[in-house]
């Protein structure tokens, strides 16, 4: 052996890695599937709420369907008609809002450990089939926030870059 890498007679070894990527050779990397929960405020939407809830994709793990104290007993009704196994019936006791039936949806589907959250209205003026849409910058690490707009069928993507500035971006 002459020199470090080479024999007498010979050119310097080459690795067998010269010249390739070793990314290319690696397995695949899976990203974690990452568990959406959906959050449905209900009060006055008993015509609407089993149409929508049908609607709901298996991208879906769970489905929080929050009565909010509703005359209809939209909660009962979606307790004893819905036999999908995703949804979760939650009952307020009296009456606290869209705002404060969102924050009990939201409590559970932390508690259940959901990674992404859609808030969903009841009666059907948001499309369930965009679901994919609005989770997909997030489970693709693209967006930390994502916003659907029923009146123009959009969709915003925020960006988090620090705790005081959000990047904003429309895709359609």
């Amino acid at each position: 052996m002459g020199a470090l890498g080479t024999s007498p007679s010979s050119e310097p070894r080459r690795s067998a890695m010269a010249g390739r990527d070793p990314i290319e050779d690696l397995p695949a990397v899976r990203k974690p599937r990452l568990r959406t929960g959906v959050v449905i405020p209900c009060y006055r939407v008993s015509a609407q709420i089993l149409g929508v809830l049908e609607q709901i994709g298996p991208t879906v793990e769970r489905i929080y369907v929050v009565d909010d104290a509703c005359p209809e007993k939209t909660g009962a009704l979606v307790r004893d008609s819905c036999h999908d196994p995703r949804v979760h019936v939650i009952f307020n006791p009296k009456n606290a809002g869209v705002g404060g039936a969102v924050i009990e949806g939201y409590k559970a589907a932390l508690r259940d450990g959901m990674d992404i959250i859609v808030k969903l209205d009841g009666d059907g003026q948001m499309d369930p089939v965009l679901i994919p849409d609005l989770v997909g910058p997030i489970a693709d690490g693209e967006a930390d926030y994502t916003k659907g707009t029923a009146s123009t069928a959009s969709i915003e993507s925020a960006r988090c870059l620090d705790c005081e500035s959000w990047a904003m971006r429309c895709s359609h």
